[in-house]
């Protein structure tokens, strides 16, 4: 729906060109004619305003008079841009200086709108400071957090705050991991479109009441790496809610708790352990089995090299959104699992050299890592972009060659 706005404003500007062109070419009844009607649609939005008080079917005279102040603001700008364009048409000659007065004024309002549509003010007054944020903060841990019932948290908030979420308000994210954290509700990867899985990538929720009776929604917090769970006490959780074996009770003050989820897996780990799906559906078997291990990962097709088992470590030296860098030890070759996102724009390198990413349980990022010391380095390079980049710079070459083309055309056609 946001995009089809953009292609509207695109259509309305190519009317309003050859609009602009049909009024400057006119003949002199035509030209007020083309103008008599924005002038008769200004006039019945002014008289509407000076009635609708008197008549009190809307607005009121309160948001009556507000409506007038606007009206003066837009009045003011067409009657402005209506006095340059006679003057353009009576005076041809003038139209680099007319046209530029025209852009200054659409500009000028399109300045306007956009700082009241997008106030700035400090950042406390959006986000203030709160004291379970800021307990988040200083675990200095890529490990993630969820609210928890009425422990509402708004997951776009994590990114403001430096703080990592499952869960995302309307963004932008590959089809593949909306399928996966909507299977948290039934166990079940749904690969059709619904009213579910929209535009928001949001774990099943939850209150008191179901929180323990959802395993599936536990494995995909699991895996996911979600440390931190959020509690408030208008939940009224006990322990039956967060039994103590599996959740750590470290943060209370007079609003929210925090708990410890002891069986999360870190978002980053090493493993020799994997298995093979060919369908969603099988998928979907193996993984939510209560018994399948999330050590063991899931992969597409099987890998061309023997893993070994013995002691593996991963550090992380640098996590940054586009740009990961981690240190491996491992005694045989291992799957070094990265629970962020599969996308075709990442690519990973051990020790500078370009290795392939898997894709691994169903959303998710996986390498090969040789056995020994090894830097890995993650970093996003989307072909896209530079496509984006290439189209872009080739047609402002192409509209500058084509502008400079019918200017010379035009001057010769005149000698």
């Amino acid at each position: 729906l946001t995009l089809s706005v953009f292609l509207f404003c695109f259509c309305l500007s190519i009317l309003s060109g050859f609009g602009f062109d049909r009024v400057t070419t006119a003949k002199t009844h035509k030209f007020f004619y083309w103008l008599a009607i924005p002038v008769l649609v200004f006039a019945v939005a002014l008289s509407s305003i000076f009635l609708e008080p008197h008549l009190h079917l809307f607005l009121g005279i309160i948001h009556a008079k507000l409506a007038f102040k606007n009206m003066l603001l837009s009045g003011g700008l067409f009657v402005s841009t209506s006095l340059l364009s006679y003057m353009l048409w009576k005076k041809k000659s003038w139209l680099p200086i007319l046209f530029t007065l025209i852009l200054l004024l659409q500009l000028v309002d399109a300045w306007r709108f956009f700082t009241k549509f997008n106030p700035f003010v400090p950042q406390q007054l959006v986000f203030p400071t709160a004291n379970v944020i800021t307990f988040l903060q200083k675990q200095n841990s890529i490990n993630r957090f969820w609210s928890f019932g009425a422990a509402s948290i708004e997951a776009n908030f994590a990114t403001q705050e430096n703080i990592y979420s499952p869960n995302g308000y309307d963004p932008l994210y590959p089809k593949w991991y909306g399928e996966f954290i909507q299977s948290s509700t039934t166990g079940n990867v749904i690969t059709t479109f619904t009213d579910q899985t929209r535009s928001d990538a949001v774990i099943a929720p939850s209150d008191a009441k179901n929180f323990a009776q959802n395993p599936f929604r536990q494995k995909v917090l699991n895996l996911l790496g979600v440390s931190y769970i959020i509690d408030t006490l208008s939940n009224a959780s006990t322990q039956e809610t967060f039994p103590p074996t599996i959740y750590q009770k470290i943060y209370q003050d007079s609003a929210f708790s925090i708990y410890k989820n002891n069986t999360a897996m870190p978002r980053i780990f090493l493993t020799s352990s994997y298995e093979i799906y060919n369908s969603p559906k099988e998928f979907s078997q193996k993984f939510f089995n209560s018994s399948f291990p999330l050590s063991t990962i899931l992969l597409e097709k099987p890998i061309d090299m023997q893993l070994s088992r013995g002691e593996a470590t991963v550090r992380v030296l640098s996590y940054l959104p586009n740009h990961i860098i981690l240190r491996t030890n491992a005694s045989g070759s291992k799957l070094l699992f990265l629970s962020d996102t599969y996308y075709p724009g990442w690519k990973a390198f051990v020790d500078n050299k370009e290795t392939p990413i898997l894709k691994a349980d169903y959303a998710f990022r996986a390498i090969i890592i040789p056995s020994g010391v090894h830097q890995v380095i993650f970093t996003f390079d989307s072909p896209s972009f530079k496509i984006g980049s290439v189209v872009s710079v080739l047609s402002l070459l192409l509209a500058a060659g084509v502008i400079i083309y019918f200017a010379t055309a035009k001057r010769h056609g005149k000698k």
